[in-house]
């Protein structure tokens, strides 16, 4: 069932029109609704979100924080009399405290506007905080994380904060599959967001038939074994017959 969904969704794959980077073509095949089409083009934001802390606006931002805590565990352990010793170790981790996320409410995608929650799987990045922080901001810089102290010279201490962040360029590339009907856009099942996926048209292109061929291997593979082993099954019956 599983290989059958497959080559179906293959099938509706590579019957849909391919649209490389087209602004009239894209245009066309939702006014014409043309039916499924597989489109690479830009992504955008007309204004972008961001943080004060940040110098930038991007399309999506995540905002991790981290506190320096102290933990305690027990550690036990055996003698050689077969007695078991325990004993309280601490150590200290950097562990996340909060999460806070913000996005633009409206993406272009080939000069037509979209609701940011229709796509999913956006592009995410690290950020470089060094080259993004306000100026006021860049001595509390150290390793990619923006504390919220300034560092002392002996290292971290119990209580620190400090934040990391990742991003959605504002502007970015993507190929989407996706089914014109009704002058606009849809996913190409009929629900759901639709998935972006971060590489050029030729190259999913090319994965798809990757997928396709590794996916009729394993078809062929499976559909071998099950034939082999009903044909020894068979034998096996009838020998068991033969014999009685």
């Amino acid at each position: 069932l599983i290989i059958e969904n497959y080559i179906l969704e293959a099938e509706k794959y590579n019957k849909a029109l391919k649209i490389d980077n087209s602004v009239e073509l894209f245009k066309y095949s939702i006014d014409t609704e043309v039916g499924n089409i597989l489109v690479y083009g830009k992504f955008s934001a007309d204004s972008g979100i961001s943080f004060d802390e940040l110098k930038n606006d991007y399309t999506y931002l995540r905002k991790e924080t981290e506190e320096y805590r102290r933990h305690s565990r027990q550690v036990c352990e055996t003698d050689s009399k077969g007695n078991e010793h325990c004993r309280t170790e601490y150590y200290y981790s950097w562990d996340i405290i909060n999460t806070e996320t913000k996005s633009v409410k409206k993406v272009i995608f080939l000069e037509k506007k979209y609701d940011y929650s229709l796509f999913n799987n956006y592009p995410e990045y690290r950020l470089n905080i060094a080259s993004n922080v306000v100026d006021s901001k860049k001595s509390y810089v150290k390793n990619n994380y923006l504390y919220k102290d300034k560092n002392s010279l002996f290292g971290a201490s119990v209580g620190d904060i400090r934040y990391y962040y990742y991003y959605t360029p504002k502007d970015f590339m993507g190929t989407i599959f996706i089914k014109t009907k009704n002058k606009t856009i849809f996913n190409v099942n009929d629900s759901g967001s639709i998935p972006i996926n971060n590489n050029d048209l030729n190259t999913t292109i090319e994965n798809k038939k990757n997928q396709e061929t590794i996916i009729n291997i394993v078809f062929w593979i499976i559909w071998i074994t099950l034939t082999g082993l009903a044909i020894y099954g068979y034998v096996y019956l009838d020998n068991d017959y033969l014999e009685d």
